[in-house]
């Protein structure tokens, strides 16, 4: 049995995702719940287990909320998708117009030929 080496996890459940079913997240030790709800929020707050729960549950949604943006995000940029400029990138490259370009030449030089032209 080990003493003195203890961890506080924290489970969230019912997550509205449609990426993640449930978080479990490992807290820190050496954290002080009541010192960071105060430099948060810049006032006292009245110290109770209640709060110090409610602000690790925002805390934790928060993270989860920015790995969810996160994840889009790389995979948007991995399927093309500019998300600034609302364009998919490179859709109209050089090798295309080059393409277009020499197509239209041989069909020139063809009606030439021919004499259509």
């Amino acid at each position: 049995m080990v003493s003195g080496r203890t961890k506080r996890v924290v489970v969230i459940k019912d997550i509205q995702s449609n990426i993640i079913e449930e978080a479990i997240l490992i807290l820190k030790n050496d954290i002080d719940i009541e010192k960071i709800e105060k430099q948060a929020k810049h006032k006292e707050v009245p110290s109770n287990a209640k709060m110090g729960n409610d602000y690790l549950l925002n805390e934790a949604r928060l993270i989860i909320n920015n790995y969810i943006k996160e994840c889009k995000i790389q995979a948007e940029e991995r399927n093309g998708f500019n998300k600034k400029n609302n364009i998919f990138k490179g859709t109209f490259s050089f090798s295309v117009l080059l393409n277009i370009v020499m197509a239209g030449a041989v069909l020139f030089l063809l009606l030439m030929v021919l004499g259509l032209i």
